[in-house]
């Protein structure tokens, strides 16, 4: 009986071998491994927070009583990598996502304006990113264009060509939408 059950999981084990060697098993196994790591990351990160979330509260807080300079001076204090311009784009999230307060995608864009002026180009790709939504694509045609040129930017890159391939917007030239393709 023991032998037979050996053979019957010896069977499995290939099959589930044979299984990962073919393309289509790569990727399953690849999202199952995906799957599994981000639910274990949402795990420890409750786990191990702490007091972490009371600090988004209070960035909320501050946001809600109007103290936006507060609010940057706390982020800076909490994380000390963050620079000023990163706090804007913080700032400028929350005000996106409405973490806390109210959404508010014209104080996002004006968050994500005032990053991008310090400098944080992550900032900038966000406020094109905000333009695209709202319609507006020429804006965030510059933005984009400018960078994925100036910063390397992948992400700009690539929201640039989806700004393209736009079948609403007249403002892409057949060459662009076809291909995408950034001079």
């Amino acid at each position: 009986m023991k032998r037979n059950a050996n053979k019957r999981l010896h069977f499995r084990l290939v099959a589930a071998l044979r299984l990962l060697a073919s393309e289509a098993g790569r990727y399953i196994f690849m999202k199952t491994i995906k799957a599994s790591l981000i639910i274990l990351l949402g795990y420890t990160s409750f786990c191990f927070a702490g007091d972490r979330f009371s600090i988004l509260d209070d960035i909320s807080k501050l946001l809600n009583e109007g103290k936006v300079n507060m609010a940057v001076e706390l982020i800076m204090k909490e994380d000390k990598k963050v620079t000023e311009a990163g706090a804007y784009r913080t700032i400028g999230t929350f005000y996106r996502k409405g973490h806390g307060i109210k959404k508010d995608n014209k104080k996002a864009i004006f968050y994500y304006g005032k990053g991008c002026e310090l400098g944080d180009y992550h900032s900038c790709r966000e406020k094109g990113v905000m333009f695209y939504k709202e319609g507006n694509y020429s804006d965030a045609e510059k933005i984009f264009l400018a960078t994925a040129k100036n910063h390397k930017d992948f992400a700009s890159m690539g929201s640039l060509v989806d700004l393209y391939r736009t079948k609403s917007w007249s403002g892409a030239s057949e060459e662009k939408r076809n291909t995408g393709y950034i001079k």
